[in-house]
């Protein structure tokens, strides 16, 4: 599946934005979609923003986030709603209904207290997890570290593997950590002569050392124990 459609209200810095792509064949969905803006324009609110509408309420609270700061100034209400178009090519081999329609929406509402904050009700539309068909997405914020992160997120790549793949978006003090512990993994996998690990690894390998992929002419030269050289 691809998204389709995107419309969030009253986020931050934006009122409303609808980001919709045009009815095109299904192979033309697909690719890069660029979004380019002013600092301060709402860029990074509008990613975080489908993010929080990809892994759902549910994970999302894990992130502690303070619910308050998300709502535009005066505002009480906010609403996150995504569209999701079927491709016959991929989701017909995942048993995916074509006829069912995808969706996911999040609302946030509080009312301002006389203290001045926010007491927060949430409402969690799933119209993808609702049923028992999965997707995949991921996010990930401007800093791709793998050491030197909050530790308090490390528990999270565990508990909620979900939210994992977007967690980076959220903050820039996220390490990914996970990708160093699932390499060494197959590492140890391979010495265990476990073909389809050592398959992996060396196909791995070959695409992160392929021309241009890694700046500086890095490569991904080994895994052991000690990490990734």
């Amino acid at each position: 599946m691809y998204i389709k459609k995107i419309e969030i209200e009253n986020i931050r810095s934006i009122e409303k934005l609808v980001w919709e792509l045009p009815d095109v064949a299904d192979e033309d969905l697909a690719g890069w979609h660029v979004l380019i803006g002013d600092n301060g324009s709402g860029k990074t609110t509008f990613l975080r923003a489908m993010a929080l509408g990809l892994i759902g309420l549910k994970n999302s609270f894990a992130l502690r986030e303070d619910w308050n700061s998300w709502f535009r100034e005066k505002e009480h209400d906010l609403t996150i709603k995504i569209d999701f178009v079927f491709d016959e090519r991929y989701d017909d081999k995942l048993n995916i209904p074509e006829y069912i329609d995808y969706h996911a929406s999040i609302e946030l509402s509080g009312e301002n207290s006389a203290g001045g904050s926010y007491e927060t009700g949430a409402s969690d539309v799933r119209g993808i997890q609702d049923r028992k068909y999965n997707f995949f997405s991921s996010a990930y914020g401007p800093f791709r570290r793998f050491t030197g992160g909050n530790p308090d997120y490390n528990r999270l790549f565990h508990t909620n593997p979900r939210l994992a793949a977007h967690l980076s978006v959220f903050g820039e003090d996220v390490a990914l950590i996970e990708t160093i512990e699932w390499l060494k993994d197959l590492k140890y996998k391979q010495l265990e002569k476990k073909q389809d690990a050592k398959e992996l690894l060396k196909a791995i390998t070959k695409f992160v050392n392929h021309d241009d992929f890694l700046p500086n002419r890095v490569e991904l030269r080994g895994v052991s124990s000690d990490g990734v050289t």
